[in-house]
């Protein structure tokens, strides 16, 4: 759970909403329970959290929900409008290679791409990034340094208890196997029906 504030803030650098990124990181922190014994032999924790976060917050279906999510009101940061003007696969490289450093290979491992892949959508990123922001240019350490800079700010949201959590995911669970349950009586009732008045 140390690592929830963090996750908001990228899931809101990601979608440009925060109230949806608290969503996606309360998703993401759910599925770490349900899947428990993966996440706790995963090398990197917090890198399985973060990729199921990242996956909800840019999964297309989001889109047909009623309420469909809009961004926050725009961006004071010239950066951070230049991000979400990106395609949600160059926001995400961009994010984990720039704002978190993770190598190429890492991030193409993560987004379950290729690493050529992976580089061309960085180096895209970097380059729509470096004609909208003043100053910037693709190939420096400035980018990295400010993009960098911009996943650390900010990163201080406050999320439900461990417990909670924990809670909330055990509940879940226990409804789901009581509909299945009440699902798989309900297909026996109606064969034996259709058997005995057959």
């Amino acid at each position: 759970m140390h690592a929830a504030p963090g996750l908001v803030h990228q899931i809101r650098l990601l979608t440009g909403d925060r109230g949806f990124a608290f969503e996606a990181v309360e998703y993401a922190f759910h599925r770490a329970w349900d899947h428990w014994p993966e996440v706790a032999c995963d090398s990197d924790p917090v890198g399985w959290v973060r990729a199921q976060a990242y996956e909800y917050a840019l999964s297309p279906w989001h889109q047909l929900r009623p309420a469909a999510r809009r961004s926050d009101s725009a961006p004071d940061d010239p950066l951070l409008g230049a991000l979400l003007a990106l395609p949600a696969s160059h926001r995400r490289i961009t994010l984990l290679c720039d704002g978190l450093g993770l190598s190429i290979a890492q991030a193409a491992a993560e987004t379950e791409a290729s690493t050529p892949v992976a580089e061309s959508r960085l180096h895209h990123a970097r380059s729509a990034l470096a004609r909208q922001v003043p100053g910037l240019d693709a190939g420096s350490d400035a980018m990295t340094s400010t993009m960098t800079r911009l996943v650390a700010d900010g990163a201080s949201a406050t999320l439900p208890s461990a417990l909670s959590t924990r809670a909330g995911s055990e509940r879940r669970m226990r409804l789901l196997t009581v509909a299945v349950c009440v699902l798989a009586v309900t297909l026996a009732v109606a064969l034996v029906l259709a058997a005995v008045t057959g």
